[in-house]
């Protein structure tokens, strides 16, 4: 019987612009640039974040009309979603939190995504809380999706998808910043949608065409 296999897909800085900086772009808050690229402990990330927000009274709904109005899917990867989709399952493990993606999913022609969520204030509008799908979900996940018989090709490029690529049966880091990639030398890394195409096409042996 043959394996069945799966891509599991980071979603910012893989097939989305980064959500926080264009919220930082937008509000000229400059510490809103951090992300899971630059803050390996994502609790001290999301602290600091929504402190920021109550402190300057951002609401829920401010932060979805600038995603909506500036965050946009990475050039090409729409069709790379569409092209994996054509051979293969694909699911995106993100932290993101689905309030945020709500605005920009029919740009990615509604992928399936697992994500985090926020309570809201219903008076105010301020996010309150963030939570966290579970700790350590993405590993986790892809951790379940082997113990069910896929074979399963991960990519990502944050600190916070390193332990769901060496959970993969393969995996990649793309578009990663240096000192991620530097320091994890085992890990493959590229750049372009047709290098992690050739990876995950020899990683999970499929057919080679267009």
């Amino acid at each position: 019987m043959t394996t069945p296999s799966l891509v599991a897909l980071d979603m910012e800085g893989v097939l989305l612009e980064e959500v926080w900086l264009a919220i930082a772009s937008h509000t000229g808050i400059e510490k809103l640039r951090l992300t899971t690229r630059d803050v390996s402990d994502y609790d001290e990330l999301m602290r600091m974040r929504l402190d920021i927000l109550n402190r300057h009274g951002i609401t829920l709904a401010d932060l979805q009309s600038v995603i909506a109005e500036s965050v946009k899917p990475l050039p090409g990867a729409v069709d790379f979603l569409n092209w994996i989709r054509r051979r293969l399952p694909v699911v995106i493990l993100s932290d993101i939190f689905m309030e945020f993606v709500q605005p920009v999913v029919h740009l990615m022609e509604y992928p399936t995504i697992l994500g985090n969520s926020l309570t809201v204030d219903p008076d105010s509008g301020m996010i309150t809380k963030y939570h966290i799908r579970q700790r350590d979900g993405k590993r986790k996940a892809v951790q379940a999706l082997r113990d069910i018989g896929y074979t399963v090709f991960a990519a990502g490029d944050s600190y916070n998808d390193l332990t769901m690529i060496k959970e993969a049966d393969a995996g990649a880091l793309f578009r990663a910043p240096e000192h991620i990639s530097s320091a994890h030398p085992d890990i493959k890394a590229c750049s372009e949608y047709g290098e992690l195409k050739d990876l995950i096409q020899s990683s999970l042996r499929l057919p080679v065409t267009a």
